[in-house]
């Protein structure tokens, strides 16, 4: 199967969240730092970029990407994905990622994901976020 990645712009924004929804609904699940009215925002104000999978006939997934810069280093990193037969077209973000980073003159690409994503990435882990939660009633 062949795949195609797409920058979605701001203005084809409103047309495409339906075809995605379902995937960004999921992924959120997991990604509590945001719900679909702060990442919808994030990508009008362009701190996200919005990207989608398809196969031809329907969009398969999506995944969000921002550039970060620290001091001394500068990376694109990967914050939300998500859709289905993701083994098959997985590789491929990667790839174009790693070309858009390198094009870009940044120092790689950085993916946030649970633990099983180490599998279907092929990428050994470097640093591992540790997140304590407070609950509401702590605050």
């Amino acid at each position: 199967m062949t795949y195609h990645i797409g920058h979605v712009p701001v203005e084809s924004l409103e047309a495409t969240y339906p075809h995605i929804e379902e995937h960004i609904l999921k992924a959120l699940k997991y990604s509590p730092e945001y719900d679909v009215k702060s990442l919808l925002s994030e990508v009008v104000e362009e701190k996200l970029h919005l990207f989608t999978v398809d196969d031809g006939k329907e969009i398969v997934a999506f995944f969000t990407m921002k550039e970060e810069h620290y001091p001394k280093k500068s990376y694109v990193l990967i914050l939300h994905m998500g859709g289905k037969k993701m083994k098959e077209w997985v590789g491929m973000v990667q790839e174009e990622m790693t070309s858009f980073a390198k094009e870009g003159g940044y120092d790689g690409i950085c993916i946030c994901g649970r633990k099983g994503w180490e599998k279907v990435l092929g990428i050994k882990p470097e640093r591992t976020f540790f997140v304590d939660r407070f609950e509401e009633k702590d605050i």
